[in-house]
């Protein structure tokens, strides 16, 4: 023990031939490799997934303090930046969406009698079965392929 002891002090002293015996051995990461691999899971915790982690990275390595208004936004930030998104882009697909989430909540069945009840819905959609096959009370549909709206 006193013997590696001597070996890693002499490790840091210029010139010293045990230098090389505390080399990172091939296949191992380096300091700043276990760093950014740190980094990056806390980048994916905070943020919920990899992606803007090379932007980050390219700022982290062009300037030592980032920009006044720079911010990573968090995972639901960006959780409601794709619904936004997607309600803009599929306005008839996101109002199903909302009805269904109310209707599969605790409070469903008093959304459904309160809200849906006789309220007109217009949803795009193909009616596949109705039951009973003579007047049916109960339908069952789905939703029209979705397209992108063409800019």
């Amino acid at each position: 023990m006193r013997r590696r002891l001597l070996t890693r002090q002499s490790a840091l002293l210029p010139g010293s031939r045990a230098r090389r015996d505390l080399s990172v051995p091939e296949g191992h990461p380096t300091r700043s490799q276990r760093v950014w691999r740190l980094r990056e899971k806390l980048y994916i915790a905070y943020h919920g997934a990899a992606d803007g982690l090379d932007a980050v990275r390219a700022l982290a390595k062009s300037a030592a303090q980032p920009p006044a208004d720079f911010e990573i936004i968090t995972g639901t930030q960006a959780a409601d930046r794709k619904r936004e998104e997607f309600a803009r882009d599929f306005p008839h697909l996101a109002r199903w969406n909302a009805i269904r989430e109310h209707l599969a909540a605790p409070y469903g069945s008093q959304y459904f009698e309160g809200q849906v009840k006789g309220a007109p819905v217009s949803l795009k959609g193909v009616v596949v079965e109705g039951r009973p096959a003579c007047r049916p009370k109960e339908l069952s549909w789905r939703s029209a392929r979705a397209r992108r709206p063409r800019s």
